[in-house]
């Protein structure tokens, strides 16, 4: 009886003591799909008279580019988590390792244009295996 208080009270602690931790601090878990550039840009649009935040990373995987099954971004600001967004395939011809998401700043964000964001670009493979590539984003305000 004094095992099972025991095991439920450590079950407790870890339960309310967890935190999130980013995929680019998670050791031993890099994938074969491999994100080898990424670039957050935020500038204004005039047409949608708003900031625009536009996210873009090139994948591949050494079985081809259609192994590579989904790619996100993670934003974090000052060690904390901010926001998510899942990156469309390009799959034009010529585009096959491109992957993006235009973002409008005030109406589809959380995010500042001239906030010093993190962001961990992240390529999910069809075997599971993942690839990180953190980055900072430029300001053309």
């Amino acid at each position: 009886m004094k095992r099972v208080k025991i095991f439920a009270v450590a079950a407790l602690i870890f339960i309310f003591s967890a935190c999130y931790v980013p995929y680019h601090e998670m050791p031993g878990h890099q994938g074969r799909s491999v994100v080898f550039d990424a670039q957050a840009v935020c500038h204004w649009n005039d047409s949608y008279q708003d900031y625009v935040w536009y996210f873009d990373a090139w994948v591949d995987h050494p079985r081809g580019f259609h192994y590579t099954e989904e790619v996100f971004v993670d934003i974090y600001y000052e060690g904390g988590f901010v926001d998510s967004y899942q990156l469309a395939h390009d799959g034009l011809l010529g585009h096959e390792y491109h992957w993006f998401v235009h973002k409008k700043e005030f109406t589809e964000t959380n995010l500042w244009c001239g906030a010093r964001y993190e962001m961990d670009f992240i390529a999910f493979d069809a075997d599971g295996g993942y690839d990180v590539l953190t980055i900072f984003p430029k300001y053309e305000i």
